[in-house]
């Protein structure tokens, strides 16, 4: 007797579901320990029901990455908040940006390591976070709080958030110095470099 047909809500609710058990694996035992033998048992379902939804190891990290954004942008989505001055927000975007990193370090890390697959900085969910920090720098542009390329400060924002942000998870910050110290003096610099009465 033939399979039945999954309904497409019933094939995202478990793709979710197979996603977010990978990110606690990995959260666990690292990247090297996210398996379909492993995530068979942690739900209890056969070996070969993973293998329906993701068919190899690398579709699976993708969809656990996914997994990451998806929880990076509830997590950044607060600061769309239009009670927020435009500086309020840049430097709330950066802590909530590096919040995130230290409340879901494995994410982060599943996110942004060297296990990074080709075109997973396309997908919706990434796209999104991005579409999240442009808005941030849109704001600060509309407001004139700072002139200049929407790319390119948008770019700026963010390597220097996450460049701190990967110091601070790899334990390389030195003399005393903090990513709550450096990280709201790289937002006004970079603020300063951008405003109108400097260029």
């Amino acid at each position: 007797m033939p399979r039945p047909r999954l309904q497409d809500d019933e094939i995202r609710a478990f793709r979710r579901e197979v996603a977010e058990a990978g990110l606690d694996l990995v959260a666990s035992g690292g990247v090297n320990a996210l398996s379909f033998r492993r995530l068979a048992e942690v739900l209890g379902c056969s070996h070969a029901k993973p293998y329906r939804y993701f068919p190899s190891k690398d579709a699976l990290l993708a969809g656990v990455r996914q997994e990451g954004f998806r929880r990076f942008v509830e997590h950044l989505e607060p600061t769309l908040n239009e009670d927020l001055e435009a500086r309020e927000r840049l430097h709330a975007l950066g802590q909530a940006y590096f919040g995130f990193a230290r409340s879901e370090p494995s994410a982060f890390a599943v996110m942004f390591g060297s296990t990074d697959a080709p075109g997973s900085s396309r997908t919706p969910e990434a796209k999104r976070a991005w579409k999240i920090l442009a808005a941030a720098v849109d704001a600060a542009l509309e407001t004139g709080l700072i002139t200049g390329d929407r790319s390119d400060i948008t770019h700026l924002l963010w390597s220097s958030v996450h460049g701190i942000t990967m110091l601070h998870l790899s334990d390389k910050l030195r003399m005393g110095r903090s990513a709550k110290r450096l990280l709201p003096q790289m937002i006004e610099t970079i603020i300063d470099a951008h405003r109108e009465d400097m260029q």
